[in-house]
């Protein structure tokens, strides 16, 4: 997801004949799209003509690029996705020998925290769980990283069997996600009955579930 900046409407008005050009203008439409849904609240949404306006383009110019709001979403989501698999693959082939579960829970963890984009991950993902289509997109987009991690975690953690890296992957971003969803209803509970929700205890549960689950070849001996 492109870094927020400071967005000249004077340079925005600009006509992109170049493909250089073009691509600075795609990026300065994501670029409005990331700082509008960080100025918005959990329950409001941009529209295009708002995402126009900060990047000071015509709407007409925005579907030049983007043919609707939902694509904009899945284009950041997607970037959202590589940056966490892109840090997760960093910081676990860091990780010293043996790996942990409190360590591998720790750098998952990191990874949604890191940056403005991965924060954003949670509610860009639950609007593309609306979106058949974005979601098939996604999964196209996404497998073959993850299908990288997978390989690296089974690689520093010899008792993972195949797929299990991505799986665990899968389940540690919906334990993540759901705590997202509970923190953005904390305001709604009453502080005396407000329940106390640690992801990273989540995590490490986790984990060490798949670390630790009989091996049934080396049983089978």
């Amino acid at each position: 997801m492109p870094q927020s900046s400071s967005i000249s409407p004077s340079t925005a008005f600009q006509r992109a004949d170049l493909p250089e050009q073009k691509d600075e203008r795609r990026h300065l439409i994501l670029r409005a799209a990331a700082e509008e849904i960080a100025s918005l609240g959990k329950d409001k949404d941009f529209t295009i003509n708002s995402l126009a306006r900060r990047a000071g383009l015509a709407k007409g110019t925005v579907y030049l690029y983007f043919p609707s709001k939902g694509a904009i979403m899945l284009e950041l989501l997607m970037e959202a996705s590589d940056l966490l698999i892109a840090d997760l693959m960093k910081d676990v082939a860091a990780l010293p020998d043996p790996i942990c579960a409190r360590d591998l829970a720790s750098v998952i963890e990191r990874s949604f925290v890191r940056s403005d984009e991965t924060r954003q991950f949670s509610r860009l993902f639950k609007n593309l769980s609306l979106d058949s289509s974005g979601r098939d997109q996604f999964h196209d987009h996404s497998i073959p990283r993850l299908l990288e991690l997978d390989a690296l975690l089974r690689k520093r953690l010899p008792q993972l069997q195949p797929g299990d890296g991505m799986e665990l992957i899968f389940f540690s971003w919906a334990l993540r996600l759901g705590y997202s969803a509970i923190e953005e209803t904390k305001a709604e509970c009453k502080p005396k009955c407000e329940p106390k929700f640690d992801p990273s205890i989540g995590l490490i549960r986790m984990v060490e579930g798949y670390l630790h689950r009989p091996d049934p070849a080396r049983d089978a001996r």
